[in-house]
């Protein structure tokens, strides 16, 4: 039998009182008295384990309060009681803990029981002992086999390393500095601002920062390199966007301009458009979609506001929508405007601007980018009523700086698809690209979202919440208010009870006119407009909402585009009709667009055929003569003389046949000379 005792362990006897082991041989036990300490008692080996085997001494347990174990040293806890729990019952069979025999005995047994741990290192000889005297010593307590927390920076709490990562991911993608302790800087006086908020996060050592910084370092470097091969930058690629880590929904929103070789056909005019553009947004934690803009021109500021307007919009086909904490976007002339930054300040938003030329900084929206040429514009199949059926566009011309481009053709020359067909296209794809798992995040972006909003709830703001913060453009400079609150802006008549209160107050302010007021707009919602004017005595200007006299109850927005009778600038792709899931990348049209091949106008002197020729009965020589004059006229912008000279010679005027080859040439010479070109003919 053995028990778990050493010197100084103590025990409860029968009587209440405490003995403690004072020495311990083989043969013989010395206890202190059980009335005082100072009486001392020698017991025989056998006696003593007797008295504990009936219980007349009882080990006294320390009074050892629970500890809260980390991940890994639960981890170590579990895989050492492997070991133990064998090391018992091998100890109870009669055989020594502490004998290399015993040890193989154990780690045959712990095979048989845990096949897993053949392919693994099996804990040491030595080791093991050490294990299983702290195991019996502690009366075969679990908690006794974790190891030591760590007090050292090395290993991170969550929000620790949740904030670090963060905090560098975002300056990673802002700037492009390579020095590092800047960056470490700037990081410390966050994280210490985030630690009264959090006391979970701390502020981790300059050497820890620096490792997590290069990492993004290294492969923003070698993406740069001239001559990487494809597979190269998409592992590099891929290592960047796992180096990224966000927490919840909407925590980095990555938004791009992505340009197609690809021209459609407007419904109204059936004519080519330009070259299509998508502005596209991207939630990073769930990778779903949460914009798209469609555009034909070239990048402007009302595409990138509209880009922004659509993260707040949601559809039956696209739910996805909301507040990001921060918006990343490049330095391109429509994203880096003042209109831009206005409206992100009023969101509440921070901007995040990647160095130009930097498409590693927003990886995230360049890899889909990538996508959506790949398994839409070249993956999707489509098919007409009459059973024609094309697998991608064959108006894709694909990516531009491809070194095998699809056709020689402009794209105005092969559009064959209709801009709703297109719409229509979208919104199939994005919905299956929704429901379908994503490998990066082993999930579909639909249940990441929907589990983000679980764990991580947040307020829902919607785009009627933040409407006015989009109204960033001025529509002049100045801008007259009339006596019934009324303002005018882009031809279109706004007024509000609150701007006719505003005119007595200005007008009482000693103005004889109509007083002067601002006016911003938002190009694309012309519902209402904000007016600033500023109040007498006051120095800050105040605003005021004023309303479309005549779309003020209008649920969805309308464009002054519209209400003016042109052709918006940007359009969204929300559909009415509801996509099913499951369809896959198929989708049904009406048919495909056939153009016109479009002949130029003929320029130069028309050329007389084999059978005029033989007509007029023209020998080998003579038609030669024929063609010179009529190359000498070939930039002719008329072809009169063509005909002229087709009718001037004829079959009833043999006359002027009977002349010599060579006087005739002689007269053509000559006459190149001449100011007058009708006597050449």
């Amino acid at each position: 039998m053995m028990f778990g005792y050493t010197v100084g362990t103590q025990f409860d006897t029968a009587s209440g009182g405490i003995q403690q082991i004072l020495a311990l041989t083989d043969n013989s036990v010395l206890l202190t008295g059980q009335d005082t300490a100072s009486h001392e008692e020698l017991v025989a080996r056998d006696d003593f384990e007797s008295l504990i085997s009936k219980e007349h001494l009882v080990v006294k347990l320390p009074n050892v309060t629970p500890i809260e174990l980390t991940e890994y040293q639960q981890e170590f806890m579990v895989d050492k009681l492997k070991y133990m729990q064998v090391m018992y019952d091998v100890v109870q069979r009669g055989l020594p803990p502490t004998t290399e025999s015993t040890y193989r005995e154990v780690i045959r047994i712990v095979e048989q029981l845990h096949p897993e741990t053949i392919c693994q290192k099996h804990i040491a000889w030595k080791t093991l002992c050490r294990h299983w005297k702290n195991y019996i010593s502690s009366d075969c307590d679990e908690q006794s086999l974790a190891c030591k927390k760590r007090n050292g920076r090395t290993r991170l709490n969550v929000a620790t390393e949740a904030f670090l990562k963060h905090h560098i991911a975002m300056a990673f993608s802002n700037s492009e500095s390579t020095v590092v302790k800047n960056y470490y800087r700037h990081y410390a006086i966050e994280a210490k601002e985030q630690s009264y908020n959090n006391p979970e996060i701390k502020v981790v050592s300059n050497k820890t920062f620096k490792r997590y910084l290069n990492q993004l370092n290294e492969i923003d470097i070698k993406l740069k390199r001239k001559n990487i091969t494809e597979k190269e930058a998409n592992r590099l690629s891929y290592e960047l966007r796992q180096s990224i880590k966000t927490h919840f929904a909407m925590q980095r929103v990555e938004v791009d301009r992505v340009c197609f070789s690809l021209s459609l056909i407007d419904d109204v005019t059936l004519l080519p458009t330009e070259t299509v553009s998508l502005y596209l947004a991207i939630d990073v934690y769930t990778r779903a979609i949460v914009s798209v803009v469609l555009d034909f021109g070239a990048e402007n500021q009302l595409g990138v506001l509209n880009s922004l307007r659509n993260i707040f919009t949601r559809s039956e086909n696209l739910p996805f929508a909301g507040k990001p904490v921060s918006i990343v976007m490049d330095n391109g002339p429509g994203y880096n405007s003042a209109m831009t930054k206005r409206v992100a300040e009023s969101l509440g938003a921070n901007i995040i601007y990647c160095p130009s030329n930097s498409p590693q900084k927003k990886p995230f929206a360049e890899r889909f980018n990538k996508t959506l040429r790949t398994n839409c514009l070249q993956g999707t199949v489509l098919t007409t009523a009459s059973g024609e059926f094309t697998v991608g566009l064959n108006s894709y011309l694909g990516k531009r700086t491809g070194k095998d481009p699809a056709s020689k053709n402009p794209p105005k020359k092969v559009a064959d698809l209709f801009v709703s067909d297109f719409k229509r296209m979208l919104n199939a794809y994005l919905v299956e690209y929704h429901n379908t798992e994503h490998p990066s995040i082993n999930k579909t972006p639909a249940q990441a979202w929907a589990e983000s909003n679980a764990n991580t709830p947040r307020d829902v703001v919607c785009y009627e919440n933040v409407r006015e913060c989009f109204h960033a453009e001025l529509c002049k400079h100045t801008n007259k208010l009339q006596a019934n609150g009324l303002v005018i802006c882009k031809s279109q008549k706004f007024s509000s009870a609150e701007l006719k209160s505003l005119y007595g107050k200005l007008k009482d302010f000693g103005s004889e006119n109509n007083p002067d007021v601002r006016v911003y707009f938002d190009h694309h919602d012309a519902r209402s407009v904000t007016v600033t004017a500023t109040l007498p005595g006051a120095t800050t200007p105040t605003k005021y909402i004023a309303y479309h006299i005549d779309e003020q109850a209008r649920e969805t927005p309308i464009s002054f585009d519209e209400l003016n009778g042109t052709k918006p600038v940007t359009m969204d792709i929300y559909h009415d009709e509801i996509v099913k899931i499951g369809n896959g990348n198929r989708l049904q049209i009406k048919e495909f667009f056939k153009q016109k091949n479009r002949k130029s106008p003929r320029r130069g002197p028309e050329i007389p055929s084999y059978e005029n020729n033989n007509e007029r009965h023209l020998d080998t020589e003579e038609r030669i003569v024929q063609s010179h004059l009529i190359t000498s006229k070939k930039n002719a912008d008329v072809v009169t003389k063509s005909a002229e000279l087709s009718e001037g010679v004829t079959p009833e005027d043999p006359q002027q046949y009977n002349e010599p080859l060579s006087e005739r040439m002689t007269e053509y010479i000559d006459s190149d000379n001449s100011s007058d070109e009708e006597e050449l003919w």
